[in-house]
């Protein structure tokens, strides 16, 4: 049936429609293909979505009403998948990120880059959340994982600007007692590096 609806034929689409399973195999995905590495992810994703709990029947419904690219309905509906267990549970005071489209949110919020690392956190590499001090102040914890190790990769504050130096203690303390480690700094690291950094935070502030 797609060979017959598509309007061209050629030896890479036959063989694009030969690789799709039958529910991605239909003329108005087919036709949005744009080469067969992409039918290869795309047949990846939507697997992975589907093993995240997300309706593989609405997803590919999804799909085939859109009139947008397939990157555009993908990046949509990647937004929905689950992240994996956070490494900390959540508690009064400290609010894991469970999923992109909360990420996304959050990114806006604060401002920051943190909306870059939304893949990351879906494969369990990167973990976000968002800790509260008893007086209200704020702050977005990033996790990574590092040899299957949990560290504190950093903690920021909207626009990235510097953190206050007791809610930056209280944030990583709170890891610490959680058993997440702080990243190793390497030895050589001088008083200039530090600054330096603190002049140049502002280079991907939006």
């Amino acid at each position: 049936t797609a060979i017959m609806q598509s309007c061209k034929l050629s030896p890479d689409r036959l063989s694009v429609i030969t690789m799709l399973p039958p529910d991605l195999c239909d003329h108005r995905i087919i036709h949005r293909i744009e080469e067969r590495q992409q039918a290869e992810d795309l047949v990846l994703v939507t697997s992975m979505m589907e093993s995240r709990g997300i309706k593989r029947s609405e997803f590919v419904d999804a799909l085939l009403k859109s009139k947008r690219s397939l990157t555009k309905v993908i990046q949509h509906w990647a937004l929905q998948i689950p992240f994996p267990l956070h490494p900390i549970p959540a508690a009064q005071g400290y609010r894991p990120i469970r999923d992109g489209a909360e990420l996304r949110r959050v990114a806006l919020r604060y401002q920051n880059c943190s909306r870059r690392y939304i893949t990351n956190s879906v494969a369990g590499e990167s973990a976000f959340a968002e800790y509260t001090a008893v007086d209200g102040r704020q702050a977005l914890l990033c996790l990574e994982k590092a040899d299957g190790i949990w560290i504190v990769d950093g903690v920021y504050v909207r626009r990235n600007r510097q953190v206050p130096d007791d809610l930056n203690e209280r944030v990583r303390q709170f890891a610490a007692s959680h058993g997440i480690l702080e990243r190793r700094h390497s030895a050589r690291k001088d008083d200039a590096t530090a600054a330096l950094k603190r002049f140049t935070r502002s280079i991907f502030d939006w």
